[in-house]
């Protein structure tokens, strides 16, 4: 019986339909030990005792290294996700991996999350949250999301439904992106903002919806943070490694920006000085994990892993 190695923490906790399709091909899965992300060299020692032709990936980093030594008996690497930043792709091809991304079913969960570190955030709700349970009641003056001037930092398929989300709240919403369906945008009264500083300033909330690629890396820089209007919100759920924290850290110790909500990290599970500040909603890189979403992901991969091996799903 062959071996599949699954390495995101929660495999299987949503649904157990996609371990079943792995058993029910001859399959034998083993699941990730630590229950939490796993270091280059940990991956590393999980493929090597298990030798598995498959491998479900979660956000580890796939590199060329890993890669290399698991040469001689993996096949294929399968996403459950749809971003692949963390994988080596061109020392996949050059050993011959194949890999694969999950289908987009994460789009709505992460769009609806979004909304909800928007409300969250303006409103203050963790913090009454707390404060109730402490025993105490307490109350401080929010901000309303309406007629606020939402900017959106990419407007792929998240993007676009958070926009689409943000509608009935009496937005104004501004996005740059340079793939941005000039039809849709008019559809939605959403204006195109090529300028990226232009964008930053006009923004009281700035939402990012971008992958992490040598572009991206870093592009919510220090300076864009602080072209921001003081008082301005900042909401990432796409990928950590786009902002640069310090820097967020300081504007909001600072009180150039208002607050932040974040759910992604350059480094996961994240320790830093952001967990020290009370004007920031943290999140444990969780917004697709819901029932749903997670099962339709999961057996996205697993089928695109079987497809990959030759084996109908």
């Amino acid at each position: 019986m062959q071996n599949i190695v699954s390495t995101p923490s929660s495999f299987g906790d949503a649904s157990t339909k996609p371990v079943e399709l792995l058993r029910a091909r001859g399959f034998n899965l083993i699941l990730n030990p630590l229950r939490r992300k796993l270091s280059e060299t940990e991956v590393t020692e999980l493929l090597k005792a298990h030798r598995p032709v498959g491998l479900l990936a979660g956000l580890e980093p796939l590199t060329r290294g890993v890669i290399a030594d698991s040469s001689g008996y993996l096949k294929v690497i399968s996403r459950v996700g749809v971003g692949i930043d963390n994988v080596d792709l061109q020392a996949a091809s050059e050993f011959g991996v194949s890999v694969f991304k999950s289908a987009d079913v994460v789009s709505a969960a992460v769009a609806e999350f979004t909304i909800g570190l928007m409300l969250s955030l303006l409103r203050g709700i963790p913090r009454f949250d707390q404060e109730l349970h402490a025993g105490r009641w307490s109350k401080q003056l929010g901000r309303t999301l309406n007629g606020k001037t939402v900017a959106l930092l990419g407007c792929g398929s998240i993007g676009r439904l958070v926009a689409s989300m943000l509608r009935p709240f009496g937005v104004r919403i501004v996005a740059s992106d340079p793939a941005l369906d000039a039809a849709w945008a008019k559809s939605l009264s959403v204006e195109s903002i090529t300028d990226l500083q232009q964008l930053a300033a006009m923004a009281d909330l700035l939402s990012i919806h971008l992958p992490l690629n040598s572009r991206t890396k870093g592009l919510v820089s220090r300076e864009l943070l602080g072209r921001m209007k003081r008082g301005a919100y900042l909401i990432n759920t796409s990928r950590g490694g786009i902002v640069d924290e310090e820097a967020l850290c300081d504007l909001l110790k600072s009180g150039h920006l208002a607050g932040a909500a974040i759910d992604v990290f350059s480094e996961e599970p994240y320790k830093g000085a952001l967990c020290e500040l009370p004007n920031v909603v943290l999140t444990p890189h969780a917004a697709t994990y819901t029932l749903e979403t997670r099962e339709a992901l999961e057996l996205s991969a697993v089928e695109n892993l079987l497809n990959g091996l030759g084996i109908p799903a």
